[in-house]
């Protein structure tokens, strides 16, 4: 049997992130990528200032989002951090949009005077008029273009850090940005600390979500009460996948899963997920628009959200909102899902964390029954309590919260999620 390698011989042949970024570079990207790169980057370029490594990417459908651009960079003026970073923006419109140069024009005007609003914020500009756009292209232009800045830059002496965002934001946390990069630092620290500094350059970080929820608007209430459930439902699920605009994805897992789908028209971030849980950064909050709630509530649910059929480069969304939904229908959404919502979400997300300790202390000893169903039966009668609460008070739903309490054993649900476990980790040991 020939020798296992060592893992310093893993890592004396693992690419740097220089040597990853000049394969994606060359491999990954098409002519036509490479070429909208070097236009984009050359826009961004400032030849004074190196951009940071920390770089805030943001796209801009300038025919229908200009009054959103100097609030949201108001909001990253306000951050506290004494790391610099850089916002991108990629201002953009269909060709064939009305006033599309013109709105264009005014995008490049509105960044301009942030800059002179925001002197200490670090922006970069760039404008395209896309034949046929789709989100994915998009993004992948932007992010390309950063990456590409970057290699020229600095050469990817360090790992940079890529948050994904969106410009129809409402208000950041002022440590969101901060909070981002402490986590890279200390999980750098880590690497070195445990395997030196050659595992550090070339280790292909993770992504990590940051903790956006839907801006509760006094003008739609209702809605407001269906986008707490859902943005509350999506914290506590196992696995936390977090919402795509405040995904935080270093260069160097971007280039190691080839960046985004350009064929992409939703969901465009998912060949850059990590398949293993991803905490939510605490103090990393960004609050959002929830104007595609309020636009596709009123004839459908929230599994209709988002669907290729209306997300698109010119969504009504983006202009006009229609009113609020009534009360009665807010309930029903909620209840349409509640069943699913509480069984695959609220209670294995309570759940799983014990039986995953259970698994790790069963690799070296006997899994102890009575200890793993007592503690399983208490998250999962913690969790049924805050998905109460959080009906009654938040929500303002006495009948749904009620309808928890009735529907839902605590018990009966961890002796089936135990029995299940221990069931598969006896089939796993051949037993």
């Amino acid at each position: 049997m020939p020798e296992i390698p060592s893992l310093n011989s893993y890592i004396n042949h693992a690419p740097t992130h220089r040597e990853r970024a000049s394969l994606f570079i060359s491999e990954e990207m098409t002519q036509r990528d490479r070429e909208a790169a070097i236009d984009m980057a050359t826009a961004f370029e400032d030849k004074d200032r190196p951009a940071a490594k920390t770089a805030v990417l943001i796209p801009v459908a300038a025919h229908q989002d200009n009054p959103y651009i100097f609030p949201t960079l108001g909001e990253y003026a306000k951050q506290k951090t004494t790391s610099p970073f850089t916002v991108f923006l990629s201002l953009n419109a269909p060709l064939d949009a009305i006033d599309a140069n013109s709105k264009a024009t005014e995008a490049e005007a509105i960044v301009d005077q942030a800059r002179e609003a925001f002197p200490r914020l670090d922006v970069r500009s760039s404008t395209t008029l896309y034949d046929e756009p789709t989100i994915g292209l998009i993004r992948r232009d932007l992010w390309n273009a950063a990456f590409l800045l970057a290699h020229y830059e600095h050469g990817f002496s360090d790992d940079v850090t890529g948050v994904n965002n969106d410009i129809d934001t409402h208000s950041i946390s002022p440590h969101y940005i901060s909070r981002i990069q402490q986590h890279y630092e200390q999980r750098t620290a880590r690497y070195q600390n445990l395997f030196g500094d050659s595992l550090a350059n070339t280790a292909v970080h993770s992504s990590v979500a940051t903790r956006v929820t839907h801006a509760r608007l006094s003008s739609h209430p209702n809605t407001a009460k269906v986008t707490t459930w859902v943005d509350n439902t999506c914290f506590q699920a196992p696995g936390r996948i977090g919402y795509e605009a405040g995904l935080v994805i270093p260069f160097s897992r971007y280039a190691h899963n080839g960046g985004f789908d350009a064929n992409a028209i939703t969901h465009e971030t998912a060949r850059l997920y990590t398949n293993y849980y991803r905490p939510y950064l605490s103090g990393a909050q960004l609050y959002t628009s929830p104007r595609r709630y309020i636009d596709r509530l009123h004839e459908h649910d929230t599994s209709e959200i988002w669907t290729t059929d209306s997300f698109g480069s010119d969504d009504t969304c983006r202009n006009t909102l229609p009113p609020d939904i009534s009360r009665e229908r807010a309930e029903d959404i909620i209840l349409g899902s509640l069943d699913s919502d509480i069984r695959e979400r609220w209670l294995p997300g309570a759940i799983d964390p014990i039986l995953t300790a259970a698994r790790l202390r069963g690799a070296i000893g006997n899994i102890n029954h009575d200890e793993t169903l007592a503690k399983a039966t208490n998250a999962a009668e913690k969790q049924l309590s805050k998905s109460e609460r959080l009906m009654r008070k938040m929500i303002g739903s006495p009948l749904l919260a009620s309808l928890i309490n009735e529907s839902f054993d605590a018990k009966s649900y961890a002796e089936k999620r135990v029995a299940s476990f221990e069931h598969a980790l006896r089939a796993s040991r051949g037993q």
